[in-house]
């Protein structure tokens, strides 16, 4: 079954419903929309802690000046690959919204202030 038979069996079944029902149809509909995208919302604003982000930081300069130590070398890997997953996902997240709101990425990624590539 495509997409679009799902669709039109969906309208033919909620056509079928005495209208009293229609309403809570509605409801229950837009209340499944609204967790999608609150799903989402989530993850395009998913940061690290502060702590976490304060220490990455804090290696980013120190890695600018000497080399770092094998165990802060790997802990500076850990957090960017962090954030490198945190940016996939946002960018996943900000597609999919976009897709549900009918709106470009760029245009809702000004609006949630994202830099998805930013590390």
């Amino acid at each position: 079954m495509t997409h679009t038979d799902i669709r039109q069996r969906a309208i033919e079944l909620i056509q079928q419903l005495p209208p009293e029902r229609l309403n809570d149809v509605v409801h229950w509909l837009e209340s499944l929309s609204s967790t999608d995208e609150t799903a989402l919302i989530e993850l395009i604003q998913r940061r690290l802690p502060p702590h976490e982000q304060q220490r990455l930081n804090e290696l980013r300069d120190r890695s600018e000046q000497a080399p770092l130590t094998e165990t802060e070398q790997q802990e500076y890997i850990t957090y960017a690959d962090r954030l490198e997953q945190q940016n996939v996902d946002r960018l996943e997240a900000l597609i999919k919204l976009a897709k549900l709101r009918n709106i470009d990425v760029p245009t809702l990624n000004q609006q949630f202030c994202v830099e998805p590539y930013a590390s």
